[in-house]
């Protein structure tokens, strides 16, 4: 028998997902140079930062890039993006 909100494998509805996914962030310490990742919810991504190795509240977010994967069959299922010779608009 199913967990409450849970379909008869155990998955959680696609909503429920949606509300626990954290997306995981880069930073550099601006004091010693390190950088790490750290899971963290988006409305808490730039909040209460401290480096790991220095303790410096000197925190900047990476710009990182992120990959998507589709569900579809052959050479173009990898999703997101622009459109192959299209460039940005």
């Amino acid at each position: 028998m199913p967990l409450a909100g849970l379909c008869h494998r155990g998955c959680a509805p696609a909503s429920s997902k949606m509300r626990l996914a954290m997306p995981m962030y880069e930073y550099r310490c601006s004091e010693c140079g390190s950088q790490y990742e750290q899971l963290r919810r988006m409305s808490e991504a730039d909040r209460d930062l401290e480096c790991p190795k220095c303790g410096s509240g000197k925190i900047a977010r990476q710009v990182s890039a992120c990959a998507v994967r589709g569900s579809g069959s052959g050479s173009n299922s990898g999703g997101g993006g622009c459109a192959p010779g299209r460039g940005f608009s």
